[in-house]
């Protein structure tokens, strides 16, 4: 049976029915992830490096209301309630759709959240991010006209590299890592860091799938779960949406290893058959993330 599915990239947002050969891009829009919300769409509009916009749009992404948020690289989000949990490299943003206010904290796992999990942790100060051609750090020449080097983002920006909060019943789990193995912070309804549990390499992704929870592990090209089982793939895994017994798994060409696939598309799982389907043609395009419309 055919789906409509929403495919958010590096170069915009993409509609595919889950057997054609290609999709489809319906805008040029950054969106590293979109979530539904009422009757509408939510999502994180902006880009790596970049101050975002928290958006409310139609089934046509076209925007109906947007509210500036401090938050920067935005990355994975979700919603609970009418609250929104944005994921950016300095902390964790709760956005109050009700009342359209912020809270950016970066989670420390010697503090306890409360109330809305984050509210008294440590703020974080707004970093400048005007763009120049040294790092603003180390002072070393750059390319690419970045204003942080690679040594500096992973020392000092973005060590923690928060980028997937997941709710399951009242408790929050979020994917940390620094660029290598990745940990998962779980903690309860009143604010209590309950665990912290490493797994997988550069992950993303928390999912629940037959009956166990799952990460996609990026930088292993694989999806790993909670209790050790593991569903091989290749590339670079990104962007998971579970539906009934199928699993459509976003895949980028982020090499990190010579037998990386080098195409860029979506992963069909069902069972033990696995299919890929090569959407995109141009191999520097990322996928970021998946939504069932």
């Amino acid at each position: 049976m055919k789906e409509s599915i929403l495919i958010t990239t590096s170069v915009g947002v993409f509609i595919w029915d889950s057997v054609s050969p290609k999709a489809k891009q319906i805008t040029s829009k950054y969106f590293f992830s979109l979530v539904k919300y009422k009757d509408n769409l939510l999502g994180v509009l902006g880009g790596r490096g970049k101050n975002s916009f928290v958006c409310i749009l139609d089934s046509n992404l076209d925007i109906l209301e947007s509210y500036p948020t401090k938050t920067q690289s935005a990355r994975q989000a979700k919603v609970k309630d009418d609250l929104f949990y944005i994921t950016g490299n300095f902390g964790v943003t709760v956005f109050n759709l009700a009342t359209h206010e912020e809270t950016i904290s970066n989670p420390k796992e010697d503090h306890t959240p409360s109330s809305g999990y984050f509210d008294h942790l440590r703020r974080i100060k707004k970093v400048d991010t005007s763009f120049g051609q040294h790092c603003r750090y180390c002072k070393t020449s750059l390319l690419r006209g970045l204003d942080v080097c690679a040594y500096c983002q992973v020392n000092y920006i973005d060590s923690r590299h928060l980028n997937t909060v997941y709710f399951d019943g009242d408790k929050l789990f979020l994917i940390c890592h620094n660029w290598g193995s990745s940990y998962i912070l779980t903690y309860t309804s009143d604010g209590n860091l309950e665990s912290k549990r490493f797994i997988g390499n550069k992950a993303h992704d928390i999912f629940r799938y037959q009956d166990d929870f799952w990460v996609a592990s990026s930088g292993e090209g694989a999806l790993v779960s909670f209790s050790g089982k593991r569903i091989e793939l290749d590339g670079f895994p990104r962007g998971v949406m579970v539906d009934g017994e199928k699993l459509f798994v976003g895949n980028s060409f982020v090499r990190y290893k010579e037998s990386d696939l080098e195409k860029v598309g979506v992963w069909v799982i069902e069972g033990e058959e696995k299919k890929f389907f090569n959407l995109f043609d141009d191999p520097t395009i990322e996928v970021l993330s998946l939504l069932k419309i």
